[in-house]
């Protein structure tokens, strides 16, 4: 099952609209782990539309250059994660954190450090630092590194501006196991019957003598087209069954409805001749998405020291198709000793620097109504000071 905190941030003075990334990329890294032994890890998680062989990849550490190496032959498909663990872990994980992908020993340095992750050729594709750049060799870190966290937190991803220090915010590991491959296979009969051959869905092939790629479908806030082509020999005519949708050409397009809720689907594939019919099953499972919308803005609040501004007019959706629990973080204001609660009816959470759950549970497609309370201290400094408040949501448990 794969899960994804994904983020909207409201801006102080701006709106930060973050560039969609295009590649692996680090997702989290649990670096000071409440049982040091066993217990670190670096998650990668692959944002492009196309799978990524990441074989001979390797985690680099202050402590070695190839602190922990992907084994040949591993594919990560897309929007997929892929957790590298401490040797261990699956002694010493707690029960609802996922079995890890690849276990191998990890010296990760706990303070000023950071991890780096390298093809295999050596080249850099991403980096997260953390503590003070002055401190810590340059390919450990984008930018400017992520402030320190505290034991057992981890640093998660929420945007792709290429600055460590925006781009990631702690918070509790939140580690959600990835979804199961459906594996099909064809064979191909010398004979005058039908015969279906290979199939893609958006272009991804779902069935293959040489491909094991399961059939993942991630729905979005919207309905969306899911094209699935029929290959074969023989195929007189081919009708495709999905979801009590029936449509008949080897090309076939079908409506994926927003918000369908996670879950395996049956596709059927019939391809017919005069000399009988191929009938080919599959699974569809469609994977559990996480999303947010946000609607209003900060934009130019003028403060008194000593006193309080509230922002009315903050609306947060649901957009995936899971139950989620909403938390938000604080960052920014450098310099500013500033107090920025989060509203709702007779309920206030004050926010910091680490994802603070809001004690709300979302179901798909509800909103949630929320203020932001910004006070400032007396004898705080005339300026302008910029930040952001990001909303987070995780799967509700």
């Amino acid at each position: 099952m794969l899960m994804k905190t994904k983020n909207i941030a409201v801006v102080l003075a701006w709106l930060v609209i973050s560039p969609i990334a295009q590649s692996v990329v680090i997702q989290q890294v649990l670096y000071d782990a409440e049982e040091e032994a066993g217990q670190e890890f670096v998650q990668l998680v692959n944002e492009q539309n196309e799978p990524v062989d990441i074989g001979f990849w390797t985690i680099s550490t202050k402590s070695f250059v190839r602190d922990a190496t992907v084994p040949n032959g591993t594919w990560l498909q897309p929007r997929e994660s892929y957790l590298i663990a401490d040797a261990g872990w699956s002694a010493s994980k707690p029960a609802e954190w996922p079995v890890a992908d690849h276990e191998e020993s990890l010296s990760i340095v706990n303070d000023d450090s950071g991890v780096a992750l390298r093809d295999a050729q050596g080249a850099i594709i991403d980096a997260l630092g953390w503590g003070n750049a002055s401190r810590m060799d340059a390919s450990f870190y984008r930018g400017v590194p992520a402030d320190d966290v505290g034991e057992g937190f981890a640093l998660h991803r929420i945007a792709f501006t290429d600055e460590n220090a925006f781009d990631f915010v702690p918070g509790e590991p939140f580690i959600i196991d990835r979804a199961v491959d459906v594996d099909a296979s064809v064979e191909v009969e010398e004979d005058r019957s039908p015969h279906i051959g290979q199939v893609t869905m958006n272009g991804l092939i779902i069935n293959s003598p040489t491909s094991n790629s399961a059939a993942r479908l991630s729905p979005g806030p919207e309905p969306a087209l899911v094209e699935i082509d029929v290959a074969g020999e023989r195929l007189d005519e081919v009708e495709v069954r999905f979801r009590e949708q029936v449509v008949r050409g080897s090309s076939s397009e079908f409506i994926l409805p927003a918000m369908l809720p996670p879950g395996t689907y049956p596709l059927r594939v019939i391809g017919r001749n005069p000399s009988g019919e191929d009938i080919r099953d599959f699974n569809v499972t469609v994977l559990p998405v996480i999303a947010l919308s946000v609607e209003g803005a900060i934009d130019g609040v003028r403060i008194v020291p000593g006193n309080r501004s509230v922002v009315k007019g903050i609306t947060v959706r649901n957009l995936g198709n899971v139950p989620v629990d909403i938390g938000a973080v604080v960052s920014g204001l450098r310099g500013l000793s500033a107090s920025v609660d989060v509203v709702m009816g007779s309920r206030d959470r004050r926010l910091s620097s680490k994802v603070e759950l809001l004690g709300s549970i979302l179901q798909p497609n509800a909103t949630l109504s929320v203020q932001l309370a910004i006070a400032v201290p007396k004898g705080a400094k005339k300026g302008k000071y910029d930040g952001k408040v990001s909303f987070t949501a995780r799967a509700a448990r």
